[in-house]
């Protein structure tokens, strides 16, 4: 065998050799259940959480839900955990969003062990959750308020026809008796 040859086929051996062990790092990782961001990967601080779960995407955000609650369906609920359902009911673009739930979970932590910052995100995130209640609670009066006015209206409006329809008929029975005087 010749030179040529002898470094076409250790080219052709490298390259299928580097072919193979490109193929079995894909097939292992598909196979081993990898997931694409590992748990090390996510944020460690309350705002940081609260920054990855807005980028993730609606079924993303209920895999996470899902993840937590099997966590603490096979351990206690942790104020870690009640802050990051917390967070998870507070998004607005949450399929399972509730102001109402995220407040009870942040009523239920014991906030001394937090760091400033966390404590200081958790504060902000309460008040904020405060806030929505407090809109939501008015926007329930209001919308209370417009039923009874509306139905109130509606009553008026009947009454209305009612009227209206007695005025026609003492009106037709005053042309009928007014002929007759005039006969008379």
């Amino acid at each position: 065998m010749n030179k040529v040859q002898h470094n076409k086929s250790l080219n052709t051996y490298k390259r299928t050799s580097m072919s193979k062990c490109i193929l079995m790092v894909i097939v292992i990782s598909l196979f081993s259940g990898c997931k694409i961001t590992p748990f090390s990967a996510q944020p460690q601080t309350f705002a940081s959480y609260y920054l990855w779960i807005k980028s993730l995407s609606t079924e993303a955000l209920k895999a996470e839900l899902s993840i937590i609650n099997q966590q603490t369906e096979n351990s206690a609920f942790t104020d870690t955990k009640r802050v990051k359902l917390a967070l998870l009911f507070a998004l607005p673009r949450m399929p399972q969003h509730n102001p109402y739930t995220a407040k009870t979970h942040l009523n239920q932590i014991d906030k001394s062990y937090f760091s400033a910052d966390d404590l200081a995100f958790v504060e902000l995130l309460s008040e904020q959750l405060n806030q929505q209640i407090i809109a939501l609670n008015r926007n329930v009066l209001t919308n209370q308020k417009l039923e009874r006015i509306t139905d109130k209206n509606v009553q008026i409006n009947e009454q209305v026809k009612k009227l209206t329809t007695q005025i026609n008929q003492l009106k037709s029975i005053e042309r009928d008796i007014q002929p007759q005087e005039l006969n008379q």
